[in-house]
C-alpha cells in the first residue's frame, strides 16, 4: 500500500499550522478518482525519515537539488485515510 504525504515549498504556511493543531481533516482527492475522505495528518519529525521521503520525491520529480532546503524548512506530514468516503 502506497503512503501519502503532504509537504510544502520552505516556509510558514497558515495549512501546517492547522494541521499541527486541529490533524483531523477532509482530503480532497481530485486526480485518479475525486472523492472526500476523513484523513489524519501526523508530522514527520525525524530527520532520517525526513531525509529517506524527500530523496525519493525530489529525485523523482527531477528536483533533488532542493533536498536540503526541503528537510531543514519544509513541513512533511504522512496522512492517513480514516474511512472510504465523506458525502454530503
Amino acid at each position: 500500500m502506497a503512503r501519502s504525504y503532504l509537504s510544502n515549498n520552505p516556509g510558514p504556511r497558515d495549512w501546517a499550522a492547522n494541521l499541527l493543531t486541529h490533524p483531523e481533516f477532509i482530503y480532497h482527492i481530485k486526480q485518479s478518482v475525486k472523492k472526500d475522505s476523513k484523513a489524519r495528518a501526523t508530522a514527520i519529525r525525524d530527520p532520517e525519515i525526513r531525509l529517506q521521503v524527500f530523496t525519493a520525491f525530489l529525485a523523482k520529480e527531477r528536483r533533488i537539488g532542493q533536498l536540503e532546503a526541503r528537510t531543514q524548512r519544509s513541513y512533511l506530514f504522512r496522512i492517513a485515510l480514516l474511512d472510504e468516503a465523506v458525502t454530503g
